[in-house]
């Protein structure tokens, strides 16, 4: 299935100035597409700001208006943000469960997750369960007092 970005294609002209792709780097020959304004096909978000996350905040990504992605990786960025929407819905979904499990508030796990770094879960043996009794409350366990 050929996933296609927002923004009118291109094709490439015999005789036109040598194009690279800005992401690969490859000679484009056949369609491409100006990276200042695609956006990606699920969420509409633009490809420069998904390139910019995948980066990390220790680069900047900076491109010129005459920049152009080509077919090839404006479909794999339009796999990455489609797989991304798809992980953020299942991870809502399991959390979901868990704080029905847990009788936590509805929405109580949902609305920290981006917010705060969990602690690393902690394996007990199978008769023990107190550690996901925990999970309910981050107060001490009544042992400790």
């Amino acid at each position: 299935m050929a996933t296609e970005v927002e923004c009118p294609a291109t094709e490439t002209i015999l005789g036109s100035e040598d194009l690279h792709c800005f992401v690969c780097d490859v000679a484009v020959t056949g369609k491409f597409y100006p990276l200042a304004t695609c956006r990606a096909r699920t969420t509409k978000t633009r490809l420069i700001e998904k390139l910019g996350h995948l980066v990390g905040e220790r680069y900047m990504v900076v491109i010129s208006e005459d920049d152009i992605i080509c077919r090839g990786c404006a479909n794999l960025m339009n796999t990455l943000d489609r797989l991304e929407l798809e992980m953020r819905s299942v991870k809502n979904v399991v959390l979901r469960f868990l704080e029905k499990k847990y009788s936590l508030e509805e929405g109580e796990l949902l609305n920290h997750k981006d917010t705060e770094c969990g602690q690393p879960p902690q394996i007990t043996p199978g008769e023990l369960k107190l550690a996901s009794l925990m999970m309910q409350s981050k107060a001490s366990p009544w042992w400790i007092g």
